[in-house]
């Protein structure tokens, strides 16, 4: 994990989020990118990425995206996600746990309310004797209202 400190975190949604990491062109362009993809409740996978800024009429390559990409990784700014059967896809990290719900007959990835798995959570850290520090659950699911 990088060292981007939660406090800082609103700087994810508002400037440069890190002094120490030059705001070069390409890196400005992928944060806008994922700042518009979080106000959207959006994942993203680096090829969406791309094709987005160059419909933008920015141009920048897929190999620029990927750097970005790995710096911000790199400093704990985002959250990359490998969802079994799907393109990595990336979100800003706004420090909160965020879990997913994936539905594996269309690809779509939501974000589960946070409360819907609070009351269970705190029943098996009751049971177990335990506190829970992290949390990240992924549901993968099928629609059955489809055929």
């Amino acid at each position: 994990m990088g060292n981007f400190q939660h406090n800082d975190r609103r700087q994810l949604l508002t400037g440069w989020p890190l002094p120490g990491l030059k705001p070069t062109r390409a890196r400005g362009i992928v944060l806008g990118l994922l700042r518009g993809a979080l106000h959207e409740d959006r994942h993203v996978d680096a090829e969406t990425l791309y094709r987005t800024a160059l419909t933008a009429g920015d141009m920048i390559s897929l190999a620029s995206i990927y750097r970005a990409l790995a710096d911000f990784e790199q400093l704990g700014l985002i959250q990359v996600h490998a969802f079994r059967g799907m393109r990595k896809v990336y979100e800003l990290d706004v420090g909160q746990s965020r879990d997913h719900l994936v539905n594996v007959d269309t690809g779509e990835i939501s974000h589960l309310p946070p409360q819907s798995l609070d009351t269970c959570c705190a029943l098996v850290a009751a049971e177990r004797e335990v506190q829970v520090v992290h949390r990240h659950v992924t549901l993968y699911v099928r629609d059955n209202r489809a055929g």
